[in-house]
């Protein structure tokens, strides 16, 4: 049988590895194959293109993102698919509170391998901030928000290495002395951009962040600390869920920056929080299954009624 993913940078990587190996057979042409892999379904084009495909093939989705299971919340809508993957307890926790039709299972995390928790004495920061929206409304003031507090508290760092995207952070001030570091990427032009991110995460003490990248530090068992999680989460075009106060108890990482002293920031890196540690049990969870993905991939396409 003949499967077809649309990758979303390096997140399939893992799936697409997993149905290779077992012997199916990939193709770039989803119209040639008997079932597709999909990270999520925009409106417009791409929602109608995906729903003639699956009148005639089983679609399965795979994580968008760690974070991204809100996004059928009203803001995109779910066509019929065979099964929606999570990595973790907590998304299909949440997608079935707002009510999330179709089928869902959890699969584990394959983006990285997952470490305990690493107490810290540097004071090495790794900042990146979320990739740059269209609307330039409220991820822009969140961003904005992150940036003052560590500009403003450049003297308790060592160093500083902001991972951005073209454009973002010119205000680089005169007075950083050499310990902030500022580099330019394009996870979409990358090859590796999840390990690339993963080595940025390893030599660093302390990581403050959002969505991917933050859940990834907590995931490699850095200290990490995130920023925006008291407002909603949104779209790169900034739709938001419509039920999420419903559901955010699940999903809401519970250290963010802007409840935060920089003495409070500075203290994650001593020891492990229970809340934060309870947050990825429920919301990293177990590593990648591999066997167990395989299984249902198999199962649901064996079941003609599905």
């Amino acid at each position: 049988m003949k499967f077809s993913i649309r990758r979303n940078k390096d997140s399939s990587r893992a799936f697409e590895l997993s149905l290779s190996g077992a012997g199916y057979d990939y193709t770039k042409h989803p119209e040639k194959a008997d079932f597709i892999f999909y990270d999520s379904e925009n409106v417009g084009r791409r929602w109608n293109e995906l729903k003639e495909l699956l009148q005639k093939r089983k679609g399965f989705i795979y994580p968008h993102t760690p974070l991204t299971c809100w996004i059928w919340d009203g803001v995109y809508n779910p066509l019929p698919v065979a099964c929606n993957f999570v990595y973790a307890p907590a998304p299909k926790e949440a997608m079935q509170t707002y009510g999330y039709p179709y089928h869902i299972e959890v699969i584990g995390f394959p983006r990285c391998e997952i470490k305990g928790f690493i107490p810290t004495q540097g004071r090495k920061l790794l900042f990146v901030p979320a990739r740059p929206r269209s609307d330039k409304g409220r991820q822009e003031k969140k961003d904005r928000m992150a940036w003052s507090f560590i500009l403003d508290n450049l003297g308790k760092f060592e160093e500083i290495l902001v991972c951005r995207m073209a454009g973002q952070f010119q205000d680089i001030p005169d007075r950083n002395q050499g310990k902030l570091k500022i580099i330019t990427t394009n996870p979409k032009h990358a090859i590796n951009p999840t390990g690339d991110m993963v080595d940025r995460i390893d030599w660093s003490d302390l990581v403050i962040s959002t969505t991917t990248v933050a859940a990834l530090g907590v995931a490699r068992g850095k200290p990490t600390v995130f920023y925006g999680e008291t407002s909603l989460p949104e779209t790169m075009s900034g739709l938001a869920p419509k039920h999420y106060d419903t559901y955010r108890h699940l999903l809401q990482f519970p250290l963010t920056l802007e409840n935060m002293k920089i003495d409070e920031v500075l203290d994650v890196r001593n020891a492990p929080n229970k809340k934060v540690e309870y947050w990825k049990e429920r919301n990293i969870g177990n590593p990648f299954d591999e066997k167990r993905f395989l299984q249902i991939v198999e199962s649901c396409l064996s079941d003609e009624n599905q």
